[in-house]
């Protein structure tokens, strides 16, 4: 419908619908002699207008486990406008991701050059997301370049691994399993006596690391290990909380435990036909039978490993979900009438004998509420 000047009642509306057909053609007819007189001054312009391009935009190019989540994250939080793309849609030289192009064209390969890049076109000088005034410079850099030398390679190559973006190699992966955790400690000492690594502000070495665990944290960093480094999970929590930071990394996933991936079963190569041998009829003989697999994502056997098992089948059947802080978990409806139903019929036993419910508090160390604030 099109809104025209003035007000109608309902009343007015429903003796409109009822009007003769010549009266509503009338109608018709009034309302395009006023569109077409209001229309007629109007010039339309012979080309398409051009949009102009927002100053100091940029395209980055990317694929996973590349590096440049540092600098989208950076220019997300700093308010520089970055259009992130995968890489296969790139049509420069480069051969490798990540590649941010300008809008002047000019072209930026990989992680810490782009990461460079972004760095100074968010200073301003008053400081900025990267450098805040309250944090040294150096001490910045200082934790930047441990990322980058200590905390990359075997953060992504266990993440890369695990996910099966890279060839499993359980010597390699075991090698860069000890030197992530080795890192991690390096941090968890540091943020022990500081609320962040280059002082009381997040600054870029602080956006550098959360972004390079992300993944590992999906996939390598089991609770046991969480737990070792409160204080880094802390800081990545808080920096995961923010909204920018969403908007690039998503929601921050942590793993139960450490799934090996299958391994690619090689597909058996076909025996060359016989010359002259018989074909079976059709509808004759035993048909093939076909193994039946499921979609549930449960890679362990209950033989196996139980405790792994029984993980893997209440979240591939919808009964609980994982929470960020570990430990704590997520009943879903299902699971809670399961509870419920158990409650239900173990209170009716158990009062019948005389016994009293009653609540006991849960006591929580000093060090997991300071890792929770």
């Amino acid at each position: 419908r099109v809104a025209l000047p003035g007000t109608c009642t309902r009343a007015h509306v429903a003796r409109r619908r009822v009007r003769p057909a010549r009266t509503r053609a009338n109608a018709h007819a009034n309302v395009m002699d006023a569109l077409r007189a209001a229309l007629a001054g109007v010039q339309l312009a012979d080309a398409p207008i051009e949009l102009a391009k927002v100053p100091g935009s940029a395209t980055l190019y990317t694929k996973d486990l590349d590096g440049s989540s540092a600098a989208a994250t950076l220019a997300k939080v700093s308010n520089y406008h970055v259009l992130n793309a995968m890489f296969k849609r790139y049509k420069g030289d480069a051969k490798e991701a990540p590649v941010m192009v300008t809008n002047d064209n000019e072209t930026i390969a990989g992680a810490d050059a782009i990461l460079a890049y972004v760095v100074q076109k968010v200073a301003t000088e008053k400081g900025s997301v990267a450098y805040p005034p309250t944090c040294d410079g150096k001490t910045v850099d200082h934790w930047v370049a441990f990322e980058r030398d200590s905390l990359r390679e075997p953060a992504m190559m266990t993440a890369g691994m695990l996910t099966g973006a890279i060839d499993l190699d359980e010597s390699a992966l075991n090698a860069a399993l000890v030197a992530l955790k080795s890192a991690l400690a390096t941090l968890e000492a540091r943020l022990a006596e500081a609320t962040y690594l280059a002082g009381d502000t997040p600054s870029l070495a602080d956006i550098v690391v959360t972004c390079t665990l992300f993944p590992s944290l999906a996939k390598a960093i089991d609770p046991e290990a969480r737990d070792a480094v409160p204080n880094v999970m802390r800081v990545v929590n808080d920096l995961a909380a923010n909204e920018d930071v969403k908007a690039i990394m998503g929601k921050l996933k942590l793993c139960d435990m450490i799934r090996m991936p299958k391994a690619k079963a090689e597909k058996p190569k076909k025996a060359p036909k016989e010359t002259g041998a018989a074909e079976p009829e059709k509808g004759t003989g035993a048909k093939k039978e076909k193994k039946k697999e499921t979609g549930l994502g449960i890679s362990t056997s209950r033989d196996e490993d139980f405790g792994a098992w029984y993980s893997q089948v209440v979240v591939a059947g919808d009964l609980i979900d994982y929470y960020d802080i570990s430990g704590c978990y997520i009943l879903k409806p299902w699971a809670y009438a399961q509870w419920e139903t158990l409650q239900e019929f173990f209170n009716k036993e158990i009062k019948a004998l005389g016994v009293e419910n009653c609540y006991f508090p849960m006591f929580v160390s000093a060090s997991r509420l300071e890792a929770e604030k």
